[in-house]
């Protein structure tokens, strides 16, 4: 048994509420229904994987549906919490359930873009494997009688992420219907743009795998010295 928590891990060793059918979880689980629907509209605007580099032969329609089912992700992941909070419903589960539904809904999005054209494999890659080595690292933390909790990486990752996601989304219609021709008198470099920002979510999304392996192993590791029983030295 650990003798002490480092900071940010909960105890274990109290009863659970483990609450299935609340109004809060019901939310979260919007963004799972959510998921398919923007991975099928990313590949519905791009027919035969059209690339941004020619953005006017992307379907706007589509994307306009893609544009939607992101911020109405974005706008339940604020809700979810608020209105748990406010009815009092706060649940295991839905702490659970919440970053579950942001990595699907998200790494469904980013495969969608791959789908498309538009990101190679490499940068689904790294957000794959960052929220697989976070949710074991979640487990190894439960085998230690602890709970892991969100880490200020994390939801720096998740505001990034959803930037990126959505900012390429405007662009790409932006371009497709010709706005920025017609505003400004020149195209925008959607293909650039959505590197860049894709990019960058990338580099952020790396350092928060980081971030939480340190927390994890330096927290526990604390932990462990602390029960140690005292040397003679000591």
């Amino acid at each position: 048994m650990l003798a002490r928590r480092a900071e940010g891990f909960y105890n274990l060793g109290v009863p659970r509420n483990f609450t299935f059918a609340t109004l809060p979880n019901a939310i979260t689980a919007s963004r799972l229904g959510l998921a398919p629907l923007a991975l099928g509209g990313l590949v519905a605007a791009s027919p035969s994987g059209i690339d941004l580099h020619n953005p006017a032969d992307l379907h706007a329609g589509w994307l306009a549906l893609v544009l939607v089912t992101l911020v109405l992700a974005e706008i339940s992941d604020g809700v979810d919490g608020a209105v748990a909070r406010r009815m009092g419903a706060t649940s295991d589960v839905g702490k659970l359930l919440d970053p579950l539904a942001d990595s699907i809904f998200r790494f469904f999005v980013f495969l969608g873009f791959f789908a498309a054209g538009w990101i190679p494999l490499w940068m689904v890659t790294v957000f794959f494997v960052r929220d697989l080595v976070v949710a074991y690292l979640r487990v190894f933390a439960a085998l230690q009688q602890v709970v892991l909790a969100a880490r200020k990486s994390g939801k720096i990752k998740a505001v990034v992420q959803a930037t990126a996601q959505i900012a390429t989304v405007v662009f790409a219609i932006v371009e497709c219907m010709g706005w920025s021709e017609r505003v400004v008198g020149v195209h925008l470099p959607v293909a650039i743009l959505c590197q860049v920002l894709v990019g960058l979510a990338v580099v952020v999304t790396a350092w928060s795998a980081v971030d939480y392996a340190r927390h994890v192993f330096g927290g526990l590791a604390v932990d462990t010295e602390a029960s140690d029983p005292p040397t003679r030295d000591g």
